[in-house]
């Protein structure tokens, strides 16, 4: 057995959650698969996997394998896309990742340009928040990923994009002419949603410390569903900017004096080490073009 193949069945179980599923997912039988990777570990010398809990875990040696192997797995994705260029008859996949919220307002006019340019290609969009994107790229499972600018970012290659601000969303018919922001959170819910981390978990503190918050709160698991309830008049969110253009004569976007910078650069991101195919390149120019205009 190759060691590509010996990385693909091992990183396979911890992908799918366990050994039975990943030979579901593999079109082998449980007790065929179990097999390979007892002779993985004997062949080895050593237990890659701790089968003595569930869900079944690494080992010490197994995590190094493991490790290891996505190099040895990334290197052969890198080196066939280079070898499909050379041939002519290169792969028209890409795997690209971008926020769920983001997704409607870029995605679509992007889409609409490079399948037109490349109408064969096979593009697999992951819809994560920016760890989980980060992720994703660093390990290889990603091509291209259009994020923030942060520290987390700050070692892939990129391009700059635009710049994007945090802004208050207030429904229109409950927002005060003086627009102060001390009368809009003590008399409207504060409505979160996002991850609750990084930007929006310091912008929000610094509100509920600066400002007379009203005891009310409604907790979302995203932007836009916080976006969704102040479009119908239950309370106030923190919003990107790329938000406003939807919705502005429902909803009035006001500015954010905080400590707390709410300006944040959009950027796309790719690794050092990549190698970027022609198919790659035409998404990237789409998506500049997409926002030259």
């Amino acid at each position: 057995m190759s060691y590509l193949k010996k990385y693909e069945y091992v990183s396979a179980v911890l992908e799918y959650g366990g050994i039975t599923q990943a030979a579901e997912q593999l079109k082998v039988s449980q007790p065929t698969f179990s097999k390979y990777l007892k002779k993985i570990e004997t062949d080895l010398g050593v237990e890659l996997f701790d089968r003595s809990r569930l869900p079944i875990r690494l080992t010490k040696a197994g995590e190094c394998f493991y490790q290891a192997g996505k190099r040895f797995l990334d290197m052969d994705r890198q080196l066939n896309k280079q070898l499909d260029e050379i041939k002519e008859t290169q792969s028209f996949n890409i795997r690209v990742g971008v926020s769920p919220s983001r997704y409607p307002y870029m995605l679509p006019k992007i889409m609409a340009d490079f399948m037109q340019k490349v109408p064969k290609a096979r593009v697999v969009v992951v819809e994560k928040y920016a760890g989980e994107l980060n992720r994703r790229l660093i390990d290889g499972d990603l091509d291209i990923i259009i994020s923030i600018l942060s520290d987390e970012t700050r070692d892939f290659e990129r391009i700059e994009l635009f710049d994007e601000n945090l802004l208050l969303a207030v429904p229109k018919d409950k927002c005060p002419k003086s627009k102060d922001l001390n009368e809009i959170f003590s008399s409207l819910t504060f409505i979160r949603g996002g991850t609750f981390t990084g930007i929006w978990k310091k912008l929000s503190e610094e509100i509920i410390s600066n400002y007379d918050v009203s005891k009310s709160e409604i907790l979302c698991q995203s932007v836009e569903s916080a976006f969704d309830l102040v479009k119908q008049g239950l309370g106030v969110s923190i919003v990107p900017s790329y938000m406003v253009s939807n919705y502005v004569n429902t909803v009035e976007f006001l500015p954010l004096y905080t400590k707390v910078d709410p300006k944040r650069k959009v950027c796309l991101f790719y690794r050092k080490e990549q190698f970027i195919s022609s198919v790659e390149k035409t998404f990237i120019d789409c998506v500049i073009n997409a926002e030259k205009k």
